[in-house]
């Protein structure tokens, strides 16, 4: 996920927050690049089903964007920030 470095704050996959959870691997990618440009490491956690039929709006498409417990207030404030603005899709579910 972050080659051969781990950034600082990240411990492991207990340590992971969900931000939000959106319809599909493409929404989810764009919102990940959105993220890391602010320096926020990201994990997609999502069903391989999901990505290998194109499911986009159903649990099977559902991708979790996840990060660090470290960097969970500020990844939120950015996902919510980018979706009032209309820079990120609508979530089904917010955490």
């Amino acid at each position: 996920m972050w080659g051969d470095r781990t950034p600082e704050g990240v411990k492991g996959s207990s340590d992971l927050k969900r931000i939000a959870t959106v319809g599909g691997q493409m929404e989810a990618l764009i919102l990940k690049s959105r993220l890391e440009a602010e320096r926020i490491p990201v994990h997609l956690s999502y069903d391989s089903a999901g990505s290998v039929y194109a499911f986009s709006r159903t649990n099977l498409g559902a991708v979790h964007l996840m990060v660090p417990e470290a960097f969970a207030e500020a990844a939120l404030h950015l996902y919510r920030e980018l979706r009032a603005t209309g820079g990120a899709p609508e979530s089904s579910t917010d955490s």
